[in-house]
């Protein structure tokens, strides 16, 4: 078993994994047997042992805990600084713009209207305030014009059997396909799996992960990683 804690690795031994066949001929009679958690999780296990360990960075003897944190606050407050003195200068432009454009949207406006009316600029505006409506009353506004008949589904999901040996199965085509499509550089998910690893292990598990898929469309069944 791999332990979690460790920092998995994006790299993986190809050949390492192609000489553990028999791990994979497990997987492989696990999904025979309907066991598709426990077969998955042997082939994430394969591929986490598999991987490159990551290296640790190496720092001078005398560069302790208390250089670390010094140094980490340093960089934060910088990063800080720099990031509010851009957002700041993004905010005052964008105000001056704003206040400028209103000015002359208004200008024209009245330059408009007093064409018809030339004491138009000469009298007071009124103020007209929206009184806040509860968020019930709309509810209750939409219910009567939207579903005046109270119904909870536009109409009944009727979701048809079709037998498993009539499903079309999936092919190892396009599940090579999909990963070869699917882009590098993605953190994992609770099985701390990379899709680089997939990438590269896709020869001698694609049997295997076209036999699983397949397995989970004719059962129905969700993988259940990470619980």
């Amino acid at each position: 078993m791999v332990n979690n804690s460790a920092k998995i690795s994006r790299r993986v031994n190809s050949a390492q994994i192609e000489q553990n066949k028999d791990e994979v001929s497990r997987a492989m009679q696990l999904l025979a047997e309907g066991q598709i958690n426990d077969a998955l999780l042997t082939a994430n296990n394969l591929l986490q042992n598999a991987s490159i360990p990551v290296r640790n960075r190496r720092a001078q003897s005398w560069f302790n805990k208390q250089c670390y944190d010094s140094r980490k606050e340093t960089i934060q407050a910088l990063w800080r600084s720099r990031v509010y003195a851009y957002k700041r200068s993004l905010y005052k432009q964008l105000l001056g713009e704003s206040r400028v454009a209103y000015i002359e949207t208004e200008a024209k406006r009245i330059a408009e209207e007093a064409k018809t009316d030339s004491f138009l600029a000469l009298r007071k505006r009124n103020q007209v305030k929206a009184n806040g409506i509860p968020i019930g009353n709309w509810e209750k506004h939409f219910q009567e014009i939207l579903n005046d008949q109270k119904k909870e589904e536009a109409f009944p999901i009727v979701m048809p059997e079709i037998p498993s040996e009539n499903k079309i199965r999936i092919a190892p085509e396009e599940i090579r396909d999909i990963i070869l499509r699917a882009m590098k550089r993605k953190a994992t998910g609770p099985d701390n799996i990379y899709i680089e690893h997939i990438k590269v292990s896709i020869e001698p598990l694609i049997p295997f992960w076209t036999e699983l898929f397949n397995k989970c469309d004719q059962t129905g069944r969700i993988l259940m990683i990470g619980e």
